[in-house]
């Protein structure tokens, strides 16, 4: 996941590239699992839980095509 995340710290044309990296650009890429480190890193545990919570309790909000089910209807 560290090296999907940094990626965001690679720019597009290295990412992109058709042919083969040169040697600098190869450097850069090389870096980026240590950016995606940090970035994780830097997300405090207390967001962390709260995005999990989040991900529990979308599917049990209201939505705009109307109320949220309730409990016993949802698939778990």
């Amino acid at each position: 996941m560290k090296d999907h995340i940094g990626k965001v710290g690679v720019p597009d044309r290295i990412l992109h590239k058709a042919g083969k990296l040169d040697a600098d650009e190869w450097a850069v890429m090389q870096g980026h699992v240590a950016i995606g480190e940090r970035i994780i890193d830097t997300i405090a545990l207390e967001a962390r839980i709260v995005a999990v919570a989040d991900v529990f309790d979308a599917p049990s909000a209201a939505t705009s095509r109307g109320a949220s089910p309730s409990r016993g209807e949802l698939p778990i």
